[in-house]
């Protein structure tokens, strides 16, 4: 007996039904930005996950009509609930193929497209105050002011402190 459980919507499959292995993970979405001299920017744009793709058996008397609930999964494009182990996904069936050997034993093959993963919390940064932004890059343009020191560009800024402690 498989100590795995694996549930695609309302269908679960279980014992000798569970694949032997069930990837996870993804890509993290990057743009690179190459400048001359070799030197380089990257952007992390956020997590992509990866299909999610196994394949298996479908076991037992009603074989046939499990097969045709998940392929009419795949045929209605809708998001279901995929959980195993304490991974939980909300997915579209991209790809099913079963195939017909027997009316107890369908073996097939599936690829769930991630819509989003639940498995973990999504981390997204704070925003900042819009006031306390726009104090913190007036401090740093003050220090790159100073240490240019140019007195036009020291006058420059020194109206722009003025505007900013007014507002």
């Amino acid at each position: 007996m498989s100590d795995l459980k694996v549930t695609l919507g309302d269908i679960t499959l279980e014992d000798l039904e569970t694949p032997e292995r069930m990837p996870w993970g993804g890509e993290q979405m990057l743009v690179v930005h190459k400048f001359v001299g070799g030197a380089r920017t990257i952007d992390a744009m956020g997590q992509d996950e990866a299909p999610i793709e196994w394949s298996g058996w479908i076991l037992g008397p009603d074989a046939v009509s499990r097969a045709q609930s998940i392929d009419a999964m795949r045929v209605g494009g809708l998001p279901q609930k995929l959980t195993w182990h304490g991974f939980t996904y909300q997915v579209i069936v991209r790809s099913f193929l079963p195939v017909f050997e027997r009316f107890y034993q369908i073996p097939y093959r599936i690829i769930c497209e991630v819509v989003q993963n639940n498995t973990q919390p999504v981390i997204s940064a704070a925003t900042p105050d819009i006031d306390q932004a726009v104090i913190a890059d007036n401090a740093s343009a003050d220090s790159l002011v100073s240490t240019i020191d140019d007195p036009d560009l020291s006058t420059l800024m020194a109206s722009v402190d003025s505007q900013i402690a007014a507002a």
